[in-house]
């Protein structure tokens, strides 16, 4: 009995030294210098529509990757919030598009980029 009591007292000790340790390192900047400053990221634009054969190619990312997407009957389109078609998408907008990178695009949200008040990724463009 008193080697089981040994036994846990020795165990929980252990654990209780790795909690301590991972909490001590959690809090630690090991750069030594201040934190490093978030990436911004170029929005993404619409670089080229083409009505007649329905596809949309958009310009991403710092190294301004272009990608095309297919519209499809089954692509919801939105304009500044409201519903949209193909020929209303222009070059310069801003867009989100989501779908599988060359293949057929899900959903459409563009943004006019009129006196740069279009908004910031993740947000609605107020009302």
């Amino acid at each position: 009995m008193k080697k089981q009591i040994q036994v846990f007292i020795a165990v929980a000790a252990v654990l209780a030294l790795v909690l301590l340790a991972g909490t001590v390192h959690a809090g630690r900047n090991y750069g030594g210098g201040p934190p490093p400053k978030p990436k911004i990221t170029p929005p993404t634009l619409i670089e080229d529509v083409d009505a007649a054969s329905h596809t949309i190619k958009i310009v991403s990312g710092e190294k301004r990757a272009v990608t095309t997407y297919t519209i499809t009957p089954f692509t919801t389109i939105k304009i500044n919030d409201k519903p949209g078609k193909v020929e209303d998408l222009k070059k310069g907008m801003k867009v989100s598009v989501s779908g599988k990178d060359g293949g057929n695009a899900n959903r459409i949200e563009a943004y006019e980029m009129a006196g740069g008040d279009a908004p910031a990724e993740g947000e609605k463009k107020k009302k």
